[in-house]
């Protein structure tokens, strides 16, 4: 079955991201960076300072440290992927390379390559095999000026024929190969994701049952205006419930990566910044008692937490015992502390949310039951 015109749209702008736009920022790297000393000094004197740290935050991937800092021989441009080489060049050249597209306007190398990173994030994460024809003109023109804007008019002509060419079976497998590997790579193990993945799913069927209550609510509010959320309240009042929910609605509606963790340590490990990512941390310092140990290693990574909350797009929910988050220790950590949902005092359940629920498990004649009872009562 042929390709519609929206889906030979879509294999021509890929193509032009992947296949050309690489080659087009590296010609404007290696001004930046010559190849015979000035990339090699670049790195050496910029590797403790600005790139070690932008490797603690996960912004540089080992397997591209490696390809900077080889055991053997010296680094070369023509190993460096599309991600590493703007890196480098917002970094190390300090060139003002953007998240958002600049306005049409704007016409320098920093707008060009602003223009290429913003476009090639979009489609890494375009699940659609489609773009518009009115689509496809603004974006093409958009990514062809930027890449003749950095690799000069020699690649006019390269752009063109992609333009012009059709792609058969083979080339297009190979394009999803290559996109597939960009989206695919991840900081977290692939054992530890299979439990992830597992976990995630049995959140998913519990979730069918869920009756969105006002506590829920209220998370949701808050976490349009702040990044972390702690649900609070005593053992079984729906804390980690409450969460769960809110983060799958953050991945079915918004495309979060939802990362179950335990200590802060996981967050810097697995914080993958060219994703969202919602992280869920059950029981944050303890259950029946305060780790002290635990909140300790909190303190001591919540300054490099904040920096990665606000360098890139995660969020933190966390669920927590009342006893434990009026401890002096854990208010002492304004991270986790600072904004919470007080799932017994302020946003219990009102009688309205209790009935729902119970609905959703017991008969009616168990209900009215236990209502003549008066073995529930309001709190």
């Amino acid at each position: 079955m042929a390709d519609s015109k929206e889906e030979i749209n879509y294999w021509r702008i890929i193509s032009l991201l992947y296949k050309v736009a690489p080659s087009a920022v590296r010609v404007k790297f290696d001004q930046e960076f010559h190849p015979t000393n000035g990339l090699e000094t670049a790195l050496r004197e910029g590797k403790w300072r600005i790139l070690e740290p932008l490797k603690r935050k996960r912004i540089i991937n080992q397997v591209q440290w490696d390809l900077m800092y080889p055991t053997s021989g010296v680094a070369s441009s023509k190993t460096f992927d599309l991600t590493l080489m703007i890196c480098l060049l917002r970094n190390l050249a300090s060139i003002e390379v953007g998240d958002k597209l600049p306005l049409l306007s704007v016409i320098n190398e920093a707008a060009d390559l602003s223009r290429i990173k913003y476009y090639r994030n979009r489609f890494a994460h375009h699940d659609g095999c489609m773009v518009t024809n009115t689509d496809f003109e603004i974006y093409w023109s958009d990514i062809w000026q930027a890449i003749n804007g950095l690799g000069g008019t020699q690649f006019t002509q390269i752009c063109q024929d992609v333009k012009d060419m059709t792609l058969n079976n083979n080339d297009k497998e190979i394009l999803i190969e290559i996109r597939n590997l960009e989206k695919s790579s991840t900081f977290v193990p692939k054992a530890l994701q299979k439990i992830h993945e597992d976990l995630i799913h049995e959140w998913s069927d519990e979730d069918n049952k869920v009756v969105k209550t006002r506590a829920i609510s209220r998370i949701e509010e808050l976490l349009k205006s702040t990044d972390v959320v702690a649900a609070v309240g005593s053992s079984g009042c729906g804390k980690s419930t409450a969460i769960h929910h809110v983060a799958l609605r953050l991945q079915n509606q918004q495309d979060y990566k939802i990362v179950p963790v335990h200590s802060p340590e996981d967050i810097i490990q697995y914080c993958e910044p060219k994703y969202k990512q919602v992280f869920v941390i059950d029981d944050v310092c303890g259950k029946s008692t305060i780790d002290i140990g635990l909140v300790n290693r909190w303190q001591t990574w919540a300054t490099n937490i904040q920096q990665v909350i606000e360098d890139h797009k995660i969020k933190i929910l966390l669920s927590c015992r009342k006893h434990i988050y009026l401890d002096r220790s854990f208010t002492g950590v304004e991270l986790l502390s600072k904004t919470a949902c007080d799932l017994v005092s302020s946003y219990s359940l009102t009688e309205i949310e209790r009935n729902q629920i119970a609905s959703i498990y017991l008969t009616d004649s168990e209900i009215n039951a236990i209502k003549q009872s008066r073995l529930v009562e309001k709190i």
